[in-house]
């Protein structure tokens, strides 16, 4: 994986450019008239560690080019201490999510920190790295 560094005015153009693009539905209904489906606006916010823990965030994903892995680490204030990458050409997304997540305790605990809290959204890796999950 490589360091990459937080661009904010890279961040807020990318995402004035996503508000602003309209999604289009994929086929019209056949009597051609547009159908409007209102959108409900789902606010996501990073919520912040208790005092003197590092939070690991970390994600994976798929697509027809390969699969990607990333993961952040913040401090409890949230300024940003370390961020990685990696792609993978034959990976599924569980290997993506879990990739994700080693490489991001494994960069915690070269930099020496110790109180963690990891955050991720895939629910298979989260309760196997727990001891919640049984494979068959």
């Amino acid at each position: 994986f490589r360091n990459i560094a937080f661009n904010i005015f890279q961040t807020k153009a990318e995402w004035t450019l996503r508000k602003s693009s309209s999604i289009l539905p994929s086929s019209t209904p056949s009597h051609h008239q547009q159908t409007h489906h209102p959108q409900s606006i789902h606010y996501i916010r990073w919520i912040s560690p208790r005092g003197g823990f590092i939070k690991l965030n970390f994600d994976g994903s798929k697509s027809s080019a390969g699969a990607a892995a990333g993961f952040v680490l913040r401090n409890w204030k949230g300024s940003f201490i370390i961020a990685g990458t990696r792609f993978m050409e034959h990976a599924s997304v569980i290997v993506a999510e879990a990739t994700a997540m080693r490489d991001g305790i494994s960069a915690t605990l070269n930099a020496e920190y110790r109180q963690i809290l990891v955050e991720g959204d895939n629910q298979i890796v989260i309760k196997a790295i727990q001891n919640q999950m049984h494979t068959p």
